[in-house]
């Protein structure tokens, strides 16, 4: 029997608003990097959880790890910080998400896709498995992708091998499906299913017609009820996941009140329905290793690499063979999360915003094009946009 948990979002109201539901899940899955603070230091959201570890099993899903990435500078400091918190939590697995969300040395804060080696994701995954003893990668939410979507699934298979799992994302794989014009069952056709181990079900909503006037393009933003497409989705596949060990239900913050926990419930209670006859029981967490995994690095992947993927985000310059409306919508969402970052690390941008928004946003337009995104935190990019700024008012003075 499979188990049923729940993302905590990073924030306090929204904890408080789940906590009547801690009594219908079997475990909690958090964010690695929303523990973190500068430095990597423990946050007060770390505080605020480890108070439940103890009591309620872990799994950790991240979104920085940059796993297809050319980049790989950052996993040492990456890798401890995991391992400090998995002494705490003691995930019971950890994974990430498919795709790079560093380009050359900018952050572009979505997991995007890019043509890397198998080798490459099989490598990095084996980084995780050595510090937390079981890693995954979670399938992409595709706006645009050179080619179809199956492609994706049969590289995913040549990665994981029989040593690495799948984090199958059913509301990633329909809002896909949507966005490029495919059936899902190509993708399942030719996934690993057998190596799924944690399913993810979330709901999301269609992007502005504006954004794409041709068609219906989705979003994967976790911001609403589960659709019936993707509990079909879930019934589905559920038999043919024989290593399933949990169904995790996703929802972020600021997009439920009080009102909405009877249906998150009910959501917990639908997913415990479906898989109570399938999957394995959810297991006890490993101990695993820093040093060994710090011992697999491979100090000859450090490069700078991809940095024209990153101006093409930034400058909405589309790569050969993309959907240009496709495209355009990853680029309004790297834009979204940037914006994101830097009113929560600068106040006065976050003041200027609320009094005119439209003239924040021709001068935020302006910067996203100019400066690199090279801060990952929002007290890096405040302090990108302050010296932006500074040197913007002294040119024109």
């Amino acid at each position: 029997m499979a188990a049923v948990g729940l993302m905590f979002p990073p924030d306090r109201q929204a904890l408080a608003l789940l906590e009547p539901l801690l009594d219908d899940i079997d475990y909690g899955g958090v964010t690695p990097e929303t523990l973190w603070g500068p430095g990597r230091a423990p946050n007060a959201f770390h505080g605020i959880l480890a108070q439940l570890a103890g009591a309620l099993p872990f799994v950790a899903h991240g979104v920085a790890a940059n796993l297809c990435g050319a980049e790989g500078g950052h996993w040492p400091e990456h890798l401890r910080a995991l391992a400090r918190d998995h002494a705490i939590f003691r995930f019971l697995w950890a994974s990430d998400h498919l795709g790079a969300v560093k380009l050359g040395s900018e952050h572009v804060g979505l997991p995007v896709p890019i043509d890397a080696p198998p080798a490459r994701l099989r490598r990095r995954l084996g980084y995780l498995r050595a510090l937390v003893g079981t890693a995954a990668v979670e399938n992409s939410a595709v706006y645009a992708w050179p080619g179809p979507m199956a492609d994706e699934a049969r590289a995913l298979g040549e990665s994981l091998g029989q040593e690495h799992h799948l984090l199958l994302d059913v509301h990633n794989l329909w809002t896909g499906a949507i966005n490029a014009g495919e059936s899902p069952q190509a993708w399942l056709d030719a996934a690993p299913l057998d190596r799924v181990i944690e399913i993810h079900i979330s709901g999301g909503k269609d992007a502005p017609p504006a954004w794409s006037p041709d068609r219906r393009r989705r979003l994967d933003s976790h911001d609403d009820a589960i659709p019936e497409p993707v509990w079909a989705l879930l019934e589905q596949v559920l038999p043919r996941c024989p290593g399933l060990r949990g169904v995790t239900l996703e929802r972020v913050e600021g997009s439920f009140g009080a009102p909405e926990i009877p249906r998150l419930r009910e959501e917990l209670q639908r997913a415990r329905e479906l898989s109570v006859h399938h999957g394995l029981p959810l297991g006890q967490p490993q101990q695993g290793s820093l040093n060994a995994a710090l011992e697999l690095l491979d100090e000859n992947e450090v490069g700078l690499t991809e940095p024209h993927l990153a101006r093409a985000y930034r400058c909405r310059e589309v790569p050969a063979g993309l959907d240009p409306q496709g495209f355009g919508i990853a680029c309004r969402l790297v834009l979204r999360l940037r914006f994101e970052r830097l009113i929560h690390g600068d106040v006065q941008a976050a003041q200027w915003f609320e009094r005119d928004d439209a003239g924040f946003a021709v001068e935020m337009a302006r910067y996203h094009r100019e400066v690199p995104m090279t801060a990952s935190t929002p007290w890096d990019e405040a302090a990108l946009w302050r010296a932006w700024r500074a040197q913007s008012l002294s040119t024109t003075s």
